[in-house]
């Protein structure tokens, strides 16, 4: 098992855990150089019954980049961005996805 793999284990054996709980096994993830981090990141965003606080903070390191992002994944990431717009979420993940969103129309990327 790779630590991807045993990352994303740790993570969904936490699913009744704290968001605090979480957000630990997430940061610990994001700092993986693997092409499935970013679509395990999307799944945890598009996840309605998660965290206000963890889908926030996916979608924070999602337009900050911190190195997850690469040029390939772009298009996928501002779809799913467009429907946690669409969707019921929270006003506060709206926002956060529409700033992020926002970044994505930057012509100069």
């Amino acid at each position: 098992m790779d630590e991807l793999q045993r990352l994303v284990d740790v993570y969904r054996s936490r699913a009744a855990s704290s968001a605090r709980s979480k957000l630990d096994v997430l940061i610990d993830l994001e700092r993986v150089r693997d092409p499935r981090v970013v679509p395990f990141l999307l799944q945890v965003v598009m996840d309605q019954g998660e965290s206000e606080d963890v889908r926030i903070h996916v979608v924070k390191q999602l337009r900050n980049g911190s190195g997850v992002l690469v040029p390939a994944d772009r298009p996928t990431v501002a779809s799913t961005l467009a429907e946690v717009l669409a969707n019921t979420s929270t006003q506060e993940l709206r926002l956060q996805a529409a700033l992020a969103l926002g970044d994505f129309t930057d012509i100069d990327d």
